[in-house]
């Protein structure tokens, strides 16, 4: 009987050994298993983090020499090609498609003028529906949907003429430098923009008289060149050239560089048979045509 109970202890305690080395192992496997995984998790998450900072770093500061043997989306300090998506010809053809689908869809997006606070008038052939309000820029409607998807506050802007739009783009741009004949119309459109407690620290604007109704002046095409451009070293991000001497505006934009790559160059009234400067063909051309304009 004392045998048979020093066996059964015995068992109990090699049992219980048994079971200590099988738990043992299974620890360690598990620790093995799961520090595994551990390290993965970690090598996975650094990699996004990595990903990510480099495409918010792209995003940010995605920029292209001015010569024309650039590749396209490239980073402004390494080979790193900026995804499509993340891109600038990628928003704007966003832009257009939720432009389009909007005006498939007979909806349209629309900035509410507050009483008072209007520049300018609209004649009753330019309804809200066709054309901006006087909070607006006086352009047709999908082409300000294209623009108020696609401009963003980084982004520094040059217009030929001032008006409702000037006051427009500045809710949306970095900054904007303004050119406009009409000194009085200058003032006028400036004590809306102030009215409306912008900061006019991010606007520059000059008067420069054109002669002759309509006519071609030179020195109102030159200036952004002469006394703006350095100021925006790599050119604008968004161009608007309306008013007077378009022809001689766009022969500026493009002749001289003025476009950052990737940028916005938008003619107002394309539909007039006396504008002739076309831009370059590989440029990408997207033209929005109603009743009252096209642009």
């Amino acid at each position: 009987t004392g045998n048979k109970r020093v066996r059964e202890n015995m068992f109990i305690v090699e049992k219980w050994r048994l079971a200590g080395m099988v738990f043992l192992v299974f620890t360690v496997v598990f620790l093995q298993v799961n520090f595994s995984l551990l390290l993965e998790i970690s090598e996975r998450d650094s990699l996004l983090r990595q990903n990510v900072e480099h495409k918010n770093d792209v995003s940010t500061r995605m920029h292209a020499s001015r010569t024309t043997e650039d590749k396209s989306f490239l980073h402004e300090n390494d080979n790193h090609i900026l995804p499509y998506e993340l891109s600038l010809p990628a928003r704007l053809a966003d832009a257009v498609a939720r432009s389009v689908e909007l005006k498939r869809s007979n909806f349209r997006s629309e900035t509410i003028c507050p009483p008072g606070t209007g520049i300018g008038v609209r004649p009753s052939f330019h309804p809200p529906n066709l054309i901006g309000t006087v909070c607006e820029g006086w352009l047709n409607r999908e082409t300000l949907q294209v623009l108020d998807y696609f401009l963003g506050r980084r982004m520094v802007g040059l217009e030929w003429s001032t008006g409702s739009g000037t006051r427009w783009f500045l809710q949306r741009l970095k900054f904007l430098f303004s050119v406009e004949n009409d000194v009085n119309w200058l003032e006028s459109t400036k004590a809306g923009i102030v009215k409306s407690n912008i900061d006019l620290s991010r606007w520059k604007y000059a008067a420069v008289p054109v002669e002759g109704k309509g006519g071609e002046t030179a020195e109102y095409a030159q200036f952004p060149r002469r006394f703006f451009f350095s100021k925006q070293k790599g050119g604008f991000d968004f161009i608007s050239v309306d008013g007077d001497s378009r022809n001689s505006c766009m022969r500026e934009v493009i002749q001289h560089g003025l476009l950052k790559p990737y940028g916005i160059l938008m003619l107002d009234n394309a539909e007039r048979v006396n504008f002739h400067v076309i831009p370059p063909s590989h440029w990408i051309h997207v033209s929005f045509r109603n009743q009252a304009d096209e642009t």
